[in-house]
């Protein structure tokens, strides 16, 4: 394949005013989703019990990590579509690479949704420890989870396609009802019918109502599509389905495994946590689905602009990150007994600690993965791979030795591992984007240490005090170390329209 030409439309999709645009829609589409989670989550406990939330949120991991069963499609729709963009040798290609690739997702989903609905019944009497008056509905649930994978699936096509023309305009005025249906419509089903199935068909109706309306806005923006391309999507979707299905499987596995070693009940005390500080990723998902299709783009057609992109995703990342994970970490027993109950804050405390810190790392690591992907996708495939057996075998032995806490602490120091590895990977692929993440180097060094702190305290008034002391000295080193001087000048103007206006 030729290298696409530079124009006007490649211009546009990358220009920084656009990028920002997008961001921010992203970003709020995944703040509205914390905000839903936060009030729902109190309710369902209360409505369903601890047990029966403990499936729910199982539920919620099978619906939300089903795109990971696409073969890389979904996310090889996004790349090649916007390599597309603004070229004329390949540009008419776009259209059949969308069908092609909505087509074959749709298979993948029968595929995965029947592979669930006969594993159900073993997971739900051997593996979870569901308690025995739950084991019909809970099954019950598995099915229907099952029916809607084929839907669960393919979606992520239509995100794609949408990704690809930076229209997160559209995707996030989508996500937004979504997320109020799969964590509210569980409450209203439930208060028709006291029932596990019930409340899980309301999180499967939100993926049927998200599918069919994005693909009518696929179909506005881009009315032209019909003709297919298969090969370039499986040759890149290939490794993309490797990196996806093992990450998904360390991610998802986790709380399978708590059900297997403890409990039901331990499910809900590490998943609950893990549904809150997950929604840090508000701010890297945000990014890094903007970003992905420039940095595809951008490799393709101007590398050097790469490394301005993704220096700056990560800088502002991690700016955006760091206070929120440090706030949680510090107060993460008394913001639990607040929102859940002493029962909850004492099981959870260092859960949601560790996972916060966890979540941070992994936050820019998502942002490194993209640009890897972008260029070298068999690199985060091989390093998935190798991972996941490691990964797997040191959070079951901590698990079984020391309980949810030490398995948590596992998963942050998978999270870790994995951004030293993308860096040596981003080191090969574009030298400049790793110097890029040089600045970072000595305050991701300094934000342990403030966690490692943060760890140790029991009063709520050194807590407050310890605080605002880092953030006090978080902001000039934010200011002067970590922002760069274009960076600084573009804030600055930003600034100076609200200065004025006060």
């Amino acid at each position: 394949m030729s290298e696409p030409a530079s124009t006007d439309e490649q211009q546009r999709l990358l220009s920084g005013r656009l990028l920002a645009r997008s961001t921010a829609f992203s970003f709020g589409g995944q703040a509205a989703t914390l905000l839903c989670a936060f009030i729902a989550v109190p309710l369902l406990i209360d409505a369903l019990g601890t047990a029966r939330f403990g499936v729910l949120t199982l539920a919620w991991v099978v619906i939300g990590y089903a795109q990971v069963f696409d073969l890389g499609i979904g996310r090889a729709l996004t790349k090649l579509t916007a390599e597309r963009i603004g070229s004329e040798e390949h540009g008419s290609e776009a259209p059949g690479l969308f069908w092609t690739g909505l087509a074959a997702m749709v298979a993948l989903g029968v595929l995965a949704g029947a592979i669930v609905a006969l594993l159900s019944p073993w997971l739900v009497r051997d593996v979870l420890n569901v308690p025995g008056p739950l084991e019909t509905e809970t099954l019950h649930a598995f099915w229907l989870l099952a029916a809607s994978l084929p839907l669960a699936i393919s979606g992520a096509a239509l995100r794609a396609h949408l990704e690809a023309w930076q229209r997160f305009d559209l995707t996030n005025a989508v996500m937004v009802p979504t997320a109020a249906v799969t964590y509210f419509g569980p409450l209203l089903m439930l208060a028709f019918a006291d029932s596990l199935v019930a409340a899980v068909s309301a999180v499967v109706a939100s993926r049927v109502i998200s599918w069919l309306v994005n693909l009518a806005l696929v179909l506005r923006i881009s009315p032209d599509l019909r003709r297919s391309l298969l090969r370039p999507l499986l040759t890149f979707g290939g490794w993309v389905t490797a990196t996806n299905v093992t990450n998904a499987f360390m991610v998802a596995a986790d709380r399978f495994l708590v059900g297997a070693v403890a409990s039901i009940t331990a499910v809900a005390y590490f998943g609950t946590p893990y549904e809150v500080v997950s929604k840090l990723w508000l701010v890297s998902i945000a990014l890094a689905n903007v970003f992905f299709p420039a940095f595809a783009l951008s490799l393709a057609a101007q590398p050097r602009r790469t490394a301005t992109i993704f220096g700056g995703a990560l800088r502002f990342g991690f700016i955006g990150l760091f206070p929120i994970t440090l706030a949680l970490v510090t107060f993460a027993h008394e913001g639990l007994d607040l929102w859940l109950g002493a029962q909850f804050a004492d099981n959870s405390e260092h859960v949601l600690q560790w996972l916060a810190v966890g979540v941070l790392f992994s936050s820019l690591v998502q942002l490194g993965s993209g640009l890897v992907q972008s260029g070298r996708p068999d690199l985060t495939a091989r390093l998935a791979l190798v991972e996941l057996p490691v990964y797997l075998g040191c959070f079951w032995l901590a698990l079984k030795a020391g309980g949810i806490e030490a398995a948590a602490a596992v998963w942050a120091a998978k999270a870790v591992f994995e951004g030293v590895v993308l860096f040596l990977f981003i080191r090969r692929l574009s030298p400049a984007s790793a110097a890029a993440i040089a600045p970072l180097a000595w305050s991701l060094l300094a934000a342990g240490t403030a966690f490692a702190v943060a760890f140790q305290l029991d009063s709520p008034e050194l807590k407050a005090a310890f605080l605002a002391l880092a953030l006090a000295a978080f902001a000039p080193l934010a200011w002067r170390r970590i922002l760069g001087g274009e960076e600084r000048d573009r804030v600055r103007n930003r600034l100076a329209p609200a200065r004025g206006a006060a």
